[in-house]
This record gives structure tokens, sequence and C-alpha cells, in this order.
């Protein structure tokens, strides 16, 4: 395998064009991780994609070669599922040998279930094995946030690898020894690629095991399971139709088909839940909202839920905070007060979810990403509850649910102004935040220094991009000292606000601060016209500023000696 990896020449098996495919993902990858770890620019592409690509037609050129077609059809859109699933040529072609011709007769302790007449090795199967974690981190990967798809996908994934491993071990006539080895070998097999994303969720995101979510994953393992048994229907059932030496085997097809319907239905209701909630961000409520029932307890009219939502490990693909209203699980009465007070009422519930919402996105955008835990996040959004729970009562309390009109007044005026004090964390998506997405920082792209010598920074930029243009990078030595240095696409330089490459704001003691005006060399820049400036506060507030040479002598700024 891969002894001529990128020569158009030859022939090769499916097995090795699948697998050139799961190395040019695997490569991807590897290299997009680098990218993110080491800082690095696009550039690295021109150089990467061109091999990759050179790679992948070279393998599927000899793929078609073993077809006896021209490496041209491997242009034909989709013919690579051809590629993927067809047999070569039995004896050599025009395009060479066999690849398959130095294997053949050599089913020995080496393959998996070759005493069941499974003729595939160890090797192949780790391959396919391989090739499905993959595409399942592909999914992850870009279908994240569609729970629906993600599931869809990694259901596609789950049984494309499972038939082309049938079609690979081209079982023999004995099924049913082979269909019990199938079915262990399959546990094993759907427990590796859980176990595997697993190390690819603690190690790559940054996620914690969560015991609480530990049922939900054995049901989805057990739905994968069971749709890793279907290529082995499809395949004995309608491929070899040994279902009809086995009796028992046709009422085991409907059995399972129905634990699949079962399991999925639980899935999708699961996810139909989620999918319809309101955020808060999209529209007020309306009666339309609520679930109609018979009774409510305690004679109320309505009942709202609502919540917040945050993932426990936050990235750049999942960073949504948001504040959201289950129709499911808010109820109003049949025919009973459908007035505008009632609905309000439960829209200012809805108001205080989501003022609690931007307190909570305040802390998280304030922590920045890099510094965001799970098990921190956990405790916070524990702490968030506590408090969201506490203000619905207070709220219900004191307005007697709705009972007192002047005090239900005030508490809507009282949380339409929490709503403006906190508006600037209306926005749900964390990454819309640039002190929250860009790293901690001490560079930037504009400074002011204020008359009593207070630093302001603007336009924070991550330390990558201070190699472009003009910036500054602002160090704090110690509590009485400020360095600023000024940078020229990458290069420190004199300019900037400064005039000059370095510049130490040194507080001498309470009513005194000295300011040096440095060069590239770190030496007084006698270029400018005073290198040094003090400046000092009388007890009336105020200052005196005086101007120095890199000698320490005093001389005048122009004709001014001393500005006061």
């Amino acid at each position: 395998m891969f002894k001529n990896p990128f020569s158009f020449k030859g022939r090769i098996r499916r097995l090795e064009y699948a697998f050139s495919y799961a190395l040019y993902f695997l490569c991807i990858t590897i290299f997009a991780v680098l990218q993110e770890m080491l800082a690095l620019d696009d550039l690295w592409l021109i150089v990467v994609y061109p091999v990759l690509i050179f790679f992948l037609l070279a393998q599927g050129a000899k793929r078609c070669h073993d077809l006896g077609n021209n490496g041209f059809f491997q242009l034909i859109p989709l013919y690579f599922l051809v590629l993927l699933v067809s047999p070569g040529e039995n004896g050599t072609n025009k395009y060479g040998p066999n690849p398959k011709s130095s294997e053949e007769g050599k089913l020995k302790s080496g393959n998996i279930l070759n005493e069941s007449g499974l003729g595939i090795n160890w090797l192949d199967g780790l391959s396919i094995l391989l090739v499905n974690i993959l595409l399942i981190i592909l999914g992850v990967e870009y279908l994240s946030e569609n729970t629906l798809l993600l599931f869809l996908w990694m259901s596609f994934a789950i049984l494309l690898c499972n038939f082309f491993f049938l079609v690979l071990a081209n079982p023999t006539s004995d099924g049913a020894l082979a269909i019990k080895k199938l079915l262990k070998f399959n546990a094993g097999y759907i427990v590796a690629i859980y176990l595997s994303l697993r190390l690819y969720g603690i190690l790559i995101k940054n996620a914690e095991f969560e015991f609480e979510t530990l049922h939900f994953e054995f049901v989805l393992l057990f739905i994968f399971y069971l749709l890793s048994l279907l290529p082995i229907l499809i395949y004995y059932g309608l491929y070899e139709r040994i279902h009809w030496k086995f009796p028992k085997f046709s009422v085991v097809v409907p059995v399972l088909l129905g634990l699949l319907i079962m399991t999925l239905s639980i899935f999708f209701n699961e996810s139909s839940n989620k999918a319809t909630n309101i955020r808060w961000s999209e529209r007020l409520l309306t009666w339309e909202d609520f679930t109609l029932v018979d009774s409510l307890e305690n004679d109320y009219v309505a009942t709202i839920y609502s919540d917040f939502s945050a993932p426990n490990s936050i990235s750049k693909d999942n960073s949504q905070v948001y504040a959201y209203m289950s129709p499911l699980n808010s109820n109003r009465l049949k025919d009973e007060y459908d007035s505008y007070n009632v609905l309000n009422h439960e829209q200012y519930h809805f108001n205080i979810t989501e003022y609690v919402t931007r307190l909570l996105r305040k802390e998280l955008v304030n922590q920045n990403l890099e510094n965001l835990k799970p098990k921190y996040i956990k405790s916070l959004k524990a702490r968030y509850e506590v408090k969201l729970d506490s203000l619905q009562n207070v709220y219900d309390s004191i307005t007697d649910h709705n009972g007192e009109y002047e005090l239900q007044r005030y508490w809507e005026l009282k949380i339409d102004d929490w709503l403006r004090e906190t508006a600037h964390y209306e926005k749900e998506d964390l990454m819309d935040y640039p002190e929250f997405s860009i790293p901690k920082t001490n560079y930037y792209k504009s400074i002011y220094v204020t008359a009593t010598n207070e630093v302001l920074a603007s336009y924070p930029i991550a330390e990558k991009y201070s190699k472009m243009g003009n910036c500054y990078q602002i160090l704090k030595e110690n509590k009485n000292k400020t360095v600023i240095k000024f940078y020229k696409n990458g290069q420190l330089s004199n300019g900037g606000h400064f005039k000059t490459a370095i510049t130490e704001i040194i507080k001498i003691n309470d009513s005194g601060i000295r300011i040096n005006y440095k060069d590239v060399d770190g030496k007084l820049n006698n270029g400018l016209k005073y290198s040094i400036v003090k400046k000092t506060i009388d007890d009336k507030k105020n200052m005196s500023i005086r101007y120095f040479d890199t000698q320490g002598e005093r001389i005048a700024n122009g004709e001014i000696h001393e500005s006061k």
C-alpha cells in the first residue's frame, strides 16, 4: 500500500483509495490545528493544498486504471463513489497487474473473522474505522449547530462505512456464522467510534465528561449500533438473499427495525423540543405561543417556562448564549382571560430571563475565550440559574401575579431599565464581542494619553497582526511604570503618537510624573526637541511641565521653559 502515491501509473485497490481520502482529511485537520496553535497565516495553503490535491488525483487515476478506465474518469461528478465500491478487473489489464494478486490465497490468522469466510485483514478494518471517525468529526466541526443534520450525517457515515466493510469482506455463503461474528464485531466497532470521539472532544474541543448526559449518549450508542446492522440486513437480505435459508432471520428484521424506530423517536422528540423554542431576540410573545390546557394549579390563568441556554464548552463554532421560551412547557387556560395584561405579565417574565442572560454573557465576555474552562462555565450557569429563579419569584410575589396593577407597572419600568443598562450585551453570539473573541493582548492600533498621564488604548489586535501596519505595545512593568513601544510592520520604529520608538511613563510619587522618550536602541532620543518631560502637581492641583535633553539639562520647548 502507498508504494508510489504520487505516480499516475499502475493500479490500486479500493481500500488504498479510501485510505487516501482519509489521509487527505487527516492532513487538512492537522494543518488546521497547527494554524490555530501557531497563529500561521493562509500562505501555507499555497504549499499544502496543491500537494494534497496532486496526491488525490494520482491515487484516483490509479483506481480508474484498476477498473480498466482512463484516469480522467475521476473528474466525472460523484464518480469517486464508483471508485470506492467497485471491484477491480481480474488479472492483468493494459494498466498493469491486479493489485490483489499478491494477496490471493493468503487468508491467514491476520484476517478478521476468516474462519467464517470473511476475507478482510485487520489493516483494512482499521482503515475503514478511521475513515468513519474522520467523516463523523467533519460533521461535528461543520454541522454542530444543526442537531438533526448532524445526526443524519453521522448515520450516513456509519451506514456507508459498514456496507463498504461488507463489500470488502466478501462473505461466503456460510452466512449464519458470519452474521454472529459481525454482530459482535459491530458492537466493538461502534464502541471504538464512541471512545475516539470522546478522546477528540477532550483533547481538541476541551470538553469535559458529564455524567448527566451519559444516559443520552448510551441511547445514541444503541441507535448507531442498530444502524450498523442495517448494512448486514441489506447485504444478506437483498444481495446474497441468504435470509431464505434462515427463517429466524426474517423475524429478526422487523424486530430490529421496530427497536430502531422506537429509539429514533426518543431522540427526535428531544430534538424537536429544542427546535420549537422561541428565542427572546426573535419577537414578542403572543398567546399562540402557549399550549392550551383545561386546568392550571393555584387558579393561574397562564404559566410560562423560560430559561437561558449556554454551552458548557465554548468554542468558535459553539458560542451562542441566549434566552428562550418553551411553548411546550408554557400553558394558558382555554377560553379564559384572553387579555393583553396577562400576556404582558408573562412577557416580562421572559424579559427577566433575558436580563439574567445578559449578565451571564457579560461575565463570560469579560473572562475571554482563552480563559474559559468547562468547570467554571457550569458553576457560572448554576449561579445565574439561582439568580433567575429568585428574580422571577420576587416579581410574581410583589405584583401578585399581575393582580397589583401599579406594582406591575413599576416592575415593568424597572425591568426595562435593566435591559437598557445591559444593552451592550444583547448579542447572543459571544464571538461578536471583540473583547471576547480577540485573545488577551497588549497590542493596539490607537492610543491616547490624558493630561493626568492615563494611557487609553483602542482597537485591540492579536499579536500575529502586530506585524502589519502601525501599532502600539503597552507593557505595565510595575504599578509605577508603563512602557509604550511603537511598531511599524513588526519593526520597532520612531514615530506614532510620541514620535519615538519607546516611551516610558514613570510615576515618581503621588504628585510627580517623568516621561522618557527613547530611541530604537533604548537610549534617550536626541532627535526630538526634548528627551525627558517632568510633570508635578501642587497642593492646589496646578500642573507644572518642564523639559530636559538627553543629558538631563533643562531646556526650552521652543520658547517655553515651563508650562503650567
